[in-house]
């Protein structure tokens, strides 16, 4: 299977660079246009976009304005910062003390952290971490069972260390947490 198409496609990859950038976005547009040959690779043929000896530009065109779309909703999804179970906080707020109050918290959780015995904090770190769905092959976040395994740590251990790193955070930070989420701002 030859791929010479793709390299007529190409002929033009600066033209598509410029033409993502002139729908505003500029520091990914080349990663966009990257993007937009590995779906032509995988869902077109030659035979749909390349017109004597040319490259169909409105099928490109197209293409690369999905792509841009798509990277454009992706982008304005709403991240969370996990601190445990009993904690969310979605950034949606535009105003900027809200901003100002988000990096405070964040700065206090990690002051918090860093108060902590370097044991504490780096099991602390890794359950956080494995607890998340995309760390793991079955699609679900590790157990202290499992990280006990894959650690040789000891499952007492793990769990006595959670529980009480958790319960330091809580004490610490969880009046912050509550101010924050009522828009109580004055703690700055």
């Amino acid at each position: 299977m030859s791929l010479d198409w793709l390299a007529i496609v190409a002929k033009n990859h600066k033209g598509y660079v410029n033409l993502v950038r002139s729908w505003g976005e500029v520091e990914f547009a080349e990663d966009i246009v990257q993007e937009m040959y590995l779906k032509l690779l995988q869902y077109t043929t030659a035979d749909k976009i390349i017109k004597d000896g040319k490259a169909n530009q409105s099928y490109i065109w197209f293409t690369l304005r999905t792509m841009f779309a798509d990277f454009q909703k992706n982008k304005k999804r709403i991240e969370k910062v996990r601190i445990g179970e009993d904690f969310d906080i979605e950034d949606e707020n535009t105003d900027y003390t809200y901003f100002e109050a988000l990096e405070n918290l964040l700065g206090k959780i990690q002051e918090e952290k860093d108060s902590w015995h370097w044991y504490d904090k780096m099991l602390f770190n890794l359950y956080m971490e494995n607890k998340d769905a995309s760390h793991n092959r079955n699609g679900k976040g590790l157990s202290m069972r499992q990280l006990s395994k894959e650690t040789n740590i000891s499952l007492i251990s793990i769990f006595q260390t959670i529980k009480n790193c958790k319960e330091r955070m809580n004490d610490n930070v969880l009046e912050d947490y509550i101010d924050f989420l009522n828009s109580d701002y004055e703690w700055l």
